[in-house]
């Protein structure tokens, strides 16, 4: 009986299609299911800067591997810290794995970033992802810092100050905003504060200022039924140290 013929497939594009979103949310969605882990793909944001080129780098951001026209791992490269800071994620369809598809496309993406010349690529998984772990081990990957998603369970009066105030960030921002990523996420000031990529990502800033100082910044991101609280961040003086507690 004639073995039957496997047609494979490498795509690097630049921006995902509607088509390639629906691909990889439905890939994303089996591995969920078999792994019971979290993948931070940023399709949304992908599917929107495919519509607004001008948002996005003349680079290659997209890595697909096809088996027989079926799409059997992915590999996205994201640089939200311009072009100092690239972050790299992706999967494998669970009957596809230990085949050398997602290494491969690994091996493209790291070429890639070498000519994009990023100070620090960032490799991210879920901490759950035995088989993400073991990628991670065989390239000797150091670690660089975790992530947690806690939710609110205990609706808690907390003391208000009239001292402290929240205020939502616009384009005039922008200059402290960049200031704050370089001090508190190692970003380079000069990297500015993108707003339309902000909006891109359903994400919303929120100035923190106390006594009229700014002192901080904090981001909410929103998604269908969640907002996170990301990238919160500020410092306090030594006479500000009491409201700590408070906030």
């Amino acid at each position: 009986m004639p073995e039957k013929k496997v047609n494979e497939m490498v795509c690097l594009k630049q921006y995902i299609s509607e088509k390639e979103y629906k691909e990889i949310h439905h890939l994303e969605k089996l591995c969920f299911s078999y792994d019971k882990t979290n993948l931070k793909l940023e399709l949304d944001y992908k599917l929107h800067i495919s519509r607004r080129p001008e948002l996005g780098l003349k680079a290659i951001n997209e890595f697909l591997y096809y088996v027989n026209d079926q799409l059997v791992a992915y590999l996205g490269i994201c640089s939200f810290g311009g072009r100092h800071v690239a972050e790299i994620n992706g999967m494998t369809h669970p009957d596809y794995r230990k085949h050398g598809f997602f290494n491969r496309l690994f091996e493209l993406a790291a070429e890639e970033c070498q000519k994009r010349n990023f100070q620090k690529v960032l490799l991210l998984l879920d901490g759950k992802s035995i088989s993400g772990v073991n990628f991670i081990n065989s390239v000797h990957a150091v670690y660089e810092f975790s992530e947690y998603r806690m939710r609110w369970v205990n609706e808690t009066n907390l003391e208000n100050s009239p001292s402290v105030k929240l205020r939502k960030a616009t384009k005039v921002d922008g200059r402290e905003i960049s200031k704050q990523n370089a001090r508190y996420f190692n970003l380079g000031e000069e990297i500015e504060w993108d707003f339309q990529q902000e909006e891109a990502l359903n994400n919303i800033t929120y100035m923190i200022e106390h006594n009229e100082q700014m002192i901080g910044k904090i981001v909410v991101s929103y998604g269908d039924d969640s907002a996170l609280l990301v990238d919160l961040a500020y410092c306090l003086s030594s006479e500000e140290k009491d409201m700590e507690k408070k906030h």
